[in-house]
């Protein structure tokens, strides 16, 4: 997603419609779960975007800074970053401006003007302002204040009253003595309410190991677990012991050593607690996280995953083999390296072992992430002796025995489910249910179905669930699956509940009564987006004109089937219903496309689209893919970019570079004199110690300097990263942000800059963990005798590191080798007819990879003249571009669609020109959307100068696949081609309005 908005900014009044674009963008951020974005004025009544954030993890402001940076422009930057716990809302659903109005914003320059402040001082070297929240210290609230005297002060005599506490709460005074009372040292009981001191035996496990081992010598019973199905699988305690030990040796064989992680991805009860127990007999560290819906950036769970992983280090992660795919895909999505896998079943195959870890009480047992209900997620750390104390206080208050059974429904990564009954169940030896969750959600009076069918005396659930059994009671259908449970079926159910003694509700707030039926809606519509209309506002027609399905009429159909004397039951399902639309072929979409393909087997589509459509279907049609033509074979093409520039050097004598600097003062440099520079800087590389394959981030601000550095890297087998040089070193800005996290995502690399820049360079170390950087000029490497020892590159050796934008979310660090930039380079010049006479001109920056890849490598592989002037020289005038087109008779530039616009606008500034713009066989527009009317004006202001009409030439490319891989071919008849399609039929078959 790339975000250019500046025209738009600057002629559109509806703020919504900006705040809008601004809020998608922050939730294009796997940190973020919800945003809002308001305006507020400062104190100095300038007005400034913040966006109040909900979190999705541990708030990471400098992370989002840095995603934004890279989609959004400057101008639509949020100044402030507000984390919240949730979006406030009014009583009737608007958002709460006055509740977000009250929380404190750090005017975004105070700090930065407090620094400058105090670096002022003559005493101060160097300071950093530190902002921290200002908490108010809240005094808490008693028992007594609370409740009336009778509750606050229970009997003396009461059995639960430990007897050192008594002479404390015979002391204490009533609520009207409090009241009378204000002295705050006034003396009174701490508002805790303290059980029963834990009773231990001698003989008491003191492990998690010893209870599982106990058990499984002892108890004759065991674990049921209940499918989605409802089928049932029984394990006994001892066949849990010895799969325990199978799945041990497994982790060992992964290299596991004890307090070692393992990040459990495991659907499945059985695999869960299976898993838990062997890295319980191997002193490893499970830590559940819930399983995703979708294994998708955008999904929040499994941006959980991702941060827990990267927050203990990068354990391995223990899934099923039906998840593994998945959870791999989705790692490789986001570019995560280091990463591991590994399936239960896998393990399961290894022969026990017999070999246990001596864990102590104090070693760390689990890690359990918390639901970040109070704002941010926490990763709890349980040792042994935690969690044998709570389960024996659990044991100990409800009196229970071996002779309990234990139902569980909820997800077994919850606190709840796995200590308070899975754990404690072990403990007692006694029998565990386990039943997915699905099962229970999709009809919750299951659960009083398996209390009585197993005679449960031990469960729990949050509140929702209790709310569930009281509408399914009366209620003819009910849940997820609106599954029927008629109502004379209840009548006639005889549930025998009287085996439950212990229910637990927790898990949410408890509230006496679930709210009324009118707060709820009536139907749930999917749908792919919120439409919008043209001022930023919901588009309620859009909403109005989807089809809503009434619930009352599903009933009612159900109802009368199921009267029907032939119908025993009947279950009324809503199916989308949907139209099939012919897809559009590239024969339907490109004038001449049948002609310019003649070889192929093309079938046009039907005019009427409604007959013959199987006939259609079944004839043989080509794929919708446009293929170039084969590579022509060349035995003599060089295999490697060195072996590109040697070749240059002796085969086109008159090949040079002209570079202008900024000032627009020509430099001229042949291509073997670029040869000579880029061995003396060799030379100095090797000075600094470095080895084919490491990396070197280049810091040059002139083209003319990261040339030749660029090709002594190369010469080298260095790895270069042209990265752009921030407008400051001295203060954190998205440049700087950007380049301190490559250099620690690159393993600390040699930066090559100048000496100009070098001092300024240094200053990254305030922002990096390191307190002296390798760094190396230009100036200084330059001076270094000729090497012509190279290093003897081979094809598929990374050549260099090219950072994509970011655009589509997450910034990638594309690796390209030398055989994919030369066959790129070689398949450009072959389809776009380049000859050596060409005379290529580029003014964007060599970071762009279609600079360095498109515009320099292949122009070299060309051996053509190449032309390269400073972005600054030509968007202080953007009629310099034009310019120099003329003077240097290029034939081939290029440039974003922004900058056709510009010329556009600076023409009708200073019309009167006197360019010929014959010499130009094309201008590429690359890098953003293209807008038909940017080129078409274009084209038309630029005719009069001898531009060509076939001259604008619209591609497509992908740092991945370094550079351009579509270009249009324009023919007379259609010199610009565009087609405009329904924005909505995205996600499916396209179609042309």
């Amino acid at each position: 997603m790339q975000l250019n908005n500046s025209q738009f900014l600057a002629n559109s009044t509806n703020k919504n419609f900006i705040y809008r674009e601004i809020e998608v963008a922050i939730r294009s951020s796997l940190t973020v779960d919800d945003c809002v974005v308001i305006e507020r004025q400062t104190q100095k009544r300038k007005q400034e975007l913040v966006a109040y954030v909900v979190p999705s993890g541990l708030f990471a402001p400098e992370q989002l800074l840095f995603h934004l940076q890279t989609i959004l422009p400057s101008e639509l930057m949020p100044t402030a970053l507000v984390p919240v716990s949730t979006i406030p809302l009014t009583v009737t659903g608007q958002l709460d401006k006055a509740a977000l109005a009250n929380l404190e914003v750090i005017e975004s320059n105070l700090m930065r003007r407090i620094e400058e402040q105090l670096e002022s001082l003559s005493e101060i070297e160097r300071v950093k302002v530190v902002v921290e929240p200002f908490v108010i210290s809240v005094p808490p609230v008693h028992l007594e204040d609370l409740l009336d005297e009778t509750q606050a002060m229970p009997p003396v005599t009461s059995p639960k009253i430990a007897p050192e506490h008594s002479q404390q709460n015979i002391q204490a005074n009533t609520f009207s003595q409090k009241i009378e009372n204000k002295n705050p040292s006034f003396s009174k009981k701490l508002a805790i309410s303290y059980g029963e001191p834990l009773q231990y035996s001698k003989d008491a496990s003191k492990t998690l190991q010893e209870v599982l081992q106990r058990t499984a010598q002892n108890s004759t019973k065991g674990i049921i677990y209940i499918q989605s199905d409802g089928s049932e699988k029984v394990q006994s305690y001892r066949e849990l012991w010895q799969d325990a030990q199978r799945i041990l040796a497994g982790l060992r064989k992964l290299g596991l050593k004890p307090q070692d992680k393992v990040i459990f991805q495991l659907e499945d009860n059985q695999d869960f607690i299976c898993a838990f127990w062997g890295c319980v007999l191997g002193g490893f560290v499970p830590v559940p996280v819930s399983i995703a819906p979708s294994y998708e950036p955008v999904n929040s769970t499994a941006s959980k995953l991702q941060n827990a992983w990267q927050m203990l280090g990068k354990p391995i992660v223990l899934t099923s083999a039906s998840l593994a795919p998945n959870i791999d895909g989705f790692f490789r999505l986001l570019n995560l390296e280091n990463f591991q896998i590994a399936t239960i079943d896998q393990l399961r195959e290894c022969e026990p072992d017999f070999k246990l870890h001596q864990s102590q009480p104090e070693d760390l047992a689990i890690l359990l992430l918390t639901s970040g209900s109070t704002g941010i997620p926490k990763c709890v750390i349980l040792n042994h002796r935690n969690l044998l104390s709570m389960t024996a206080g659990l044991v100990s208050m409800g009196h229970f025995s071996s002779q309990e059974s234990v139902l569980n429904w909820m997800p077994l990564d919850h606190v709840g489910a796995l200590v308070s009954l899975s754990i404690m169940a072990v403990s007692l030896g006694c029998q565990q249910i386990h039943v997915t969750t699905d099962l229970i959600v999709q009809n919750p009076l299951k659960w009083l179905d398996l209390i009585d069918k197993h005679q449960a005396t031990i469960s729990w659930a949050p509140n929702f669930a209790f709310s569930l059994i009281c509408d399914a009671l009366g209620d003819v259908s009910y849940g997820t699956l609106r599954e029927r449970y008629q109502a004379f079926d209840i009548e006639r159910q005889k549930w025998d509940l009287s085996s439950m003694k212990f229910i637990i509700n927790a898990g949410e707030p408890i509230v006496t009564k679930t709210a009324g039926e009118a707060l709820l809606p009536k139907a749930l519509v999917p749908v792919s987006g919120i439409p919008l209309t043209a001022t930023g506002e919901v588009d309620e027609l859009a909403l109005i004109n989807i089809p809503v399905i009434d619930e009352s009429l599903i009933g009612q159909v159900e109802k009368q089937l199921n009267y029907h004397h032939k119908i025993e039951q009947a279950v009324v399902v809503v199916q989308e219903l949907r139209k099939k639309i012919l897809p559009l072929h590239l024969s339907d979409l490109i004038p001449g496309w049948q002609h310019q393909n003649a070889s192929a087997n093309l079938t046009p589509l039907p005019k009427d689209s409604q007959s013959n459509t199987q006939q259609y279907f079944s004839e043989s049609k080509p794929l919708a893919i446009s293929h170039g033509d084969i590579l022509r074979s060349d035995r003599n093409a060089p295999i490697t970019l060195p072996e590109v520039l040697q070749k240059a050097v002796q085969q086109v004598a008159s090949g040079e570079i002209i570079y202008l600097l900024p000032d627009g003062t020509e430099l001229r440099q042949s291509y073997a004199e670029l040869l000579e520079v880029a061995e003396r800087i060799l030379s100095g590389l090797r000075k600094l110690g470095l080895k084919p394959k490491n990396k070197v981030i280049l810091q040059i601000e002139l083209s003319c300097d990261i040339i030749p550095a660029f090709w002594g890297c190369l010469l080298g087998g260095f790895v270069p990263v042209i990265m752009e040089v921030p407008p400051t070193y001295r203060e954190s800005n998205k440049v700087v942000d950007k380049l301190c996290y490559i250099w620690q995502f690159l393993d600390s690399p040699v930066i090559l800059t100048t000496e100009a820049l070098k001092q300024e360079v240094e200053l990254l170390s305030q922002w990096l963990p390191t307190e002296r950087l390798n760094i190396g000029t230009i100036e200084v490497l330059k001076c270094n005798p000729v090497s012509k020892q190279y290093h003897h590159s081979q094809p598929d050796e990374v050549a260099l590191f090219n950072l994509t934008s970011g655009s589509t979310g997450i910034q990638k660090c594309v690796q390209l080798t030398h055989k994919n930039l030369i066959i790129r380079a070689r398949g450009a010049n072959q389809l776009n007819q380049h000859e050596r006479e060409d005379v290529i001109l580029n003014w964007l920056p060599f970071d762009h990879i279609g600079s360095i890849s498109d515009w320099h490598i292949r122009g070299i592989v060309l051996g053509c003249t190449l032309v390269y002037a400073q972005k600054e020289y030509i968007l202080g005038r953007i009629l310099n571009w034009l310019d120099l087109i003329h003077k240097y008779r290029i034939t081939h530039s290029w440039s974003p669609n922004f900058a056709y616009a510009i010329v556009n606008d600076s023409l009708k500034q200073e019309p009167e020109q006197t360019w010929n713009l014959s010499c130009v066989k094309f201008l590429l527009t690359a890098g953003e959307a293209v807008s038909s009317k940017a080129v078409e004006d274009f084209r038309e202001n630029l005719v009069v100068y001898g531009l060509k009409t076939t001259a604008i030439r619209p591609a497509f490319g992908m740092a991945e696949m370094g550079s351009g891989i579509t270009y249009y071919q324009p023919i007379k008849e259609a010199p610009l081609l565009f087609h405009r399609v329904e924005k909505s039929r995205f996600q499916g078959t396209i179609k042309r309005v």
